[in-house]
């Protein structure tokens, strides 16, 4: 469906989720943490995969495959994803949206905490 996101639609999530994610200090501090690391989300209803790289800065987005190895992949359908990071059971609600992670499941689980933690 989408063959390729637009750069300018990629570069405003990032821009505006940086933007929340700066207004935690404490998920700042998880970014900075995770730097180095790479993680990659797979939606799989709409065949896209992103490529999420944490540091200082907060969190990167691409579409390009990165130099370094994946450590960890988060798949499953958008709802399915976004349901998963806003409950607090997550393993019930992994199983029951069919949310799958491979590779790193604690880089995995620390990158989904940057997102269910952040307080505004």
């Amino acid at each position: 469906m989408l063959d390729t996101l637009p750069n300018t639609l990629l570069a405003v999530a990032e821009i505006g989720g940086n933007h929340l994610l700066s207004l935690d200090p404490r998920v700042q501090e998880r970014c900075r943490a995770l730097e180095g690391h790479c993680v990659a989300i797979h939606l799989t209803d709409l065949d896209l995969k992103l490529y999420c790289h944490p540091g200082s800065w907060g969190i990167r987005l691409s579409q390009s495959e990165p130099a370094k190895p994946v450590e960890a992949t988060i798949a499953g359908r958008l709802f399915a994803l976004l349901n998963l990071a806003q409950q607090e059971d997550k393993i019930s609600t992994s199983i029951q949206g069919r949310v799958r992670i491979s590779g790193d499941a604690a880089l995995a689980q620390q990158m989904q905490k940057i997102f269910t933690e952040l307080e505004i």
